[in-house]
């Protein structure tokens, strides 16, 4: 079959794919699974169950069944949270599963919901597909990330299940299956595609006259797998651009990847103006099974010599090159497929494919503070269009996962300069295809500039300092804030029977560790909850704390929250130079809840907090911090770190606090703001948190008194958006002074002693 490739370089076609193997086993998982299925989510419904929880039925449309024998094509699974009613309860830990998520689900029967499933092991039981249909496709699961899906999932499933068995066609195999002139069910048929084209200078592009255009090739059987022994593909291309005999002439290379180490690759010259690529399977060596996701091939190189690159104005690709595929058939032989079928047009303006170059940002950001990320440098593209900015995600650090802002998130984009407002609660880098997780938190690690039709910018380091709740309205972040919802400014939390009667191992209650914990948040932030026993189960109470089903795997506890939409307009005003700016905002009210889930294989330890993952204070410190509004973070050490170590609240972990309790102290929505605390309940001296001290700019400088001869250990100042501007090692003294390099503003300023931890707003006039 003939097909070809032009370029206004009028050259060629082909693909590559990086593959990121990693070393997974998935045996003890589906042993444990009752169905495995690969498929994709097209339904979701929530409903109120009786518990007072919402919960979602998820349809898996089927493609695959991998293990246990049924006839039906749709299944149902249930996740908790949802959107009810105008209500939304997310909880912190717990799996979400976006519409039109696509991938394997490891299935055991509900324990509440007759004749539907849950996922088995909780965050494991789901594995993953990005990219479907968009290049290679990558299988992404905690402690799972694979470019080849029949080797690394398909296989040593089929050691436990045996056959394989094909429920129905993904939409775009079938699409593709019907554009094929003369396919019929008993042939096998094969795909070729090129990807990833980039035209990279051989210095810089003011003076270079040299360029590479690389560009990558894949395969994939759009049929029944087969096992690969040869392929040979024979390409057009300009001579006008590249010249003759591009081979004899050392002007193209190609390398085969990782998948096919056991092939050898050969470039020819087919014609003055044609290239031949050969790959053949070595002798005595195993052949590569081709299935219905792509495989890497190869990734090729086209040396261009002596072309103003601004004369050329696009690259296309179409169908106009020559293949021929062989395969090993059961018996041993060779035969050659009949159905070769070449995918994907391209045609893109050169300008898009040039490569984005970051030059200066501010690399110490904060997200959901309605602040911005402001990127510098050059390539950018005129305006947005498909180029996006991409953070890391801080959900679940274990998950390697690009997020993206919503669209209303990008304040200006031009070719030399973007503004993006950091977001807490953003998107899958793909729309149609959805992320790992269905939550979306920029964290700490890297970013880079995404250019949809060419090569993504450098990946750039970013310090996001921690994260504040944020909802998704109109395309466009909204933030969310704490709310009076008992009359006294505050929340009024509540324990259940079981909670209440909870033991740890070493006789300690499970309660004092909860007031514990709560206690250390009022005393380092303010954070004001009141804890009423007797409200529970018929008094009044906005926060329930209790005890669920026992889990050896996932989250050891979960925190939901309920938004409400306050259809009321907030000021924001933290300093930012975008700031100040009226934006509608939600808050949370009551009905939210503290779940520990109890686990059957060790104790809780109830006693003092320790580092440990059955530690209930611990758990609860970290938990707390969901409770009022604080997302995850990628920062280690962090108590608001996605996996959390930390025994006390970090210095980052309160500043995102003092932020979203300062916003939430000055709206006017629902029941009024929401006030700091007065004072503790700890064990703490009452002389410290009483405020004894005096904090003033006295022309030149910053001076602190303490009043009480307690002395300090630490003095640190935060800028209003949680921003650390100064910290200072203030041990043994009563007077502390500080030189002043701060602009006139409104700061936070906090005091640590042995005794606990104290915060002020400071105004500077000069």
């Amino acid at each position: 079959m003939k097909s070809m490739i032009r370029t206004v370089f009028q050259l060629i076609a082909l693909f590559l794919a990086t593959n990121a193997y990693a070393q997974y086993d998935i045996r003890d998982i589906a042993n444990e699974s009752s169905i495995i299925v690969e498929g994709k989510i097209v339904e979701k419904i929530s409903f109120m169950h009786s518990d007072g929880y919402i919960y979602t039925n998820n349809r898996i449309e089927v493609y695959i069944e991998i293990k246990n024998e049924f006839q039906e094509t749709v299944i149902e699974i249930v996740t908790k949270g949802g959107v009810w009613n105008g209500i939304n309860q997310s909880w912190s830990h717990d799996v979400t599963i976006p519409k039109n998520s696509y991938g394997m689900f490891f299935l055991q029967p509900s324990r509440l919901f007759e004749d539907s499933y849950n996922l088995t092991k909780e965050y494991y039981g789901y594995i993953n597909y990005r990219n479907l249909d968009n290049g290679i496709i990558e299988a992404i699961a905690p402690g799972l990330k694979s470019t080849n899906i029949g080797r690394d999932l398909y296989n040593p499933l089929r050691e436990i299940t045996g056959s394989i068995s094909v429920m129905k066609f993904t939409e775009s195999e079938q699409s593709n299956i019907m554009n094929i002139e003369g396919f019929g069910t008993d042939s096998l048929c094969v795909e070729y595609s090129i990807s990833n084209i980039q035209i990279i200078p051989v210095n810089s592009f003011v003076s270079s006259s040299n360029y590479n255009i690389d560009f990558d090739i894949h395969v994939k059987s759009l049929t029944d797998p087969f096992l690969l022994y040869s392929t040979e593909l024979i390409m057009e291309y300009s001579s006008n651009v590249l010249g003759t005999n591009i081979i004899n002439n050392n002007r193209m290379s190609a390398n085969l990847t990782g998948d096919f180490a056991d092939y050898d690759l050969t470039l020819s010259d087919y014609a003055t103006n044609k290239v031949k690529i050969s790959i053949v399977k070595e002798a005595n060596k195993s052949a590569i099974e081709i299935n219905s996701f792509r495989s890497s091939l190869y990734h090729a190189t086209i040396h261009v010599e002596n072309v103003n690159i601004q004369d050329v104005l696009s690259i296309s690709v179409d169908e106009n090159f020559e293949l021929e595929t062989l395969v090993e058939n059961p018996s041993g032989g060779i035969d050659e497929i009949q159905c070769n079928y070449y995918n994907e047009d391209i045609d893109v303006n050169i300008v898009s494919l040039l490569t984005p170059s970051i030059t200066e940002y501010n690399n110490i950001v904060t997200a959901g503070t309605r602040t911005l990320l402001i990127i510098e440098g050059t390539n950018f593209g005129v305006n947005q269009g498909d180029n996006e900015v991409w953070f890391k995600n801080a959900w679940n650090a274990d998950i390697d996962e690009w997020i993206k802002p919503p669209i209303g998130d990008y304040k200006s984009w031009s070719s030399t300069k973007v503004e993006v407002y950091v977001p807490s609660f953003g998107m899958p880098i793909d729309d149609n295809i959805a992320g790992v997780r269905g939550r979306y938190y920029a964290g700490s690690g890297k970013f880079k500039i995404y250019n949809a039709n060419g090569s993504d910018s450098e990946e750039k380091d970013l310090s996001v300092q921690y994260a504040v709740a944020n909802d998704i309205f109109l395309s466009q972040s909204q933030p969310i804030f704490l709310n009076d919802e008992n009359g006294n400014g505050t929340y009024t939390i509540t324990y259940s029977t079981a909670f209440k009667n909870k033991i740890g191992i070493n006789g300690n209650k499970f309660t004092d560790a909860f007031e514990r914990a709560l206690n250390t948040w009022c005393t380092e932030t303010g954070l004001n909850y009141i804890v009423d026993p007797s409200a529970y189960p018929n008094g009044d109470f906005d926060v329930l704390v209790d005890i669920d089903f026992p889990t050896n795997f996932g989250p050891t506890a979960s925190t939901m929250t309920q938004i409400y939409d306050a259809e009321c307009s907030i000021e924001i005003n933290n300093g930012s130079f975008n700031h100040p700016e009226t934006f509608l905002a939600d808050i949370f009210k009551s009905g939210n809840a503290i779940v520990f889930h109890d686990n059957i294989l060790g104790g809780w330890d109830a006693g003092p907090i320790m580092n440990s993952d059955l530690n209930v204070e611990q758990t609860l410190l970290h938990e707390l911090g969901h409770l009022h509004g604080l997302y995850h973070t990628n920062n280690i050490g962090d108590l608001m770190y996605y996996n959390p170590t930390s025994t006390s609240i970090s210095n980052l972990d309160g500043a995102g606090s003092f932020y979203l309790q300062n916003m939430s102290a000055s709206h006017n929505c629902q029941s009024g703001p929401y006030t700091f605390a007065s004072s503790c309940t700890t064990n703490t001296k009452e002389e410290f948190l009483e405020n004894k001290c005096s904090i003033f700019y006295n022309g030149s400088d910053i001076v602190i008194e303490n009043s009480n001869n307690i002395e300090f250990i630490e003095a640190t100042i935060y800028s209003t958006e949680g921003i650390l501007l100064l910290s200072s090692n203030v041990e043994n003294n009563r007077i502390i002074t500080l030189d002043n390099f701060l602009k006139d503003g409104i700061y936070l300023v906090v005091l640590q002693s042995k005794f606990g931890r104290n915060s002020y707003k400071l105004y500077i006039a000069k």
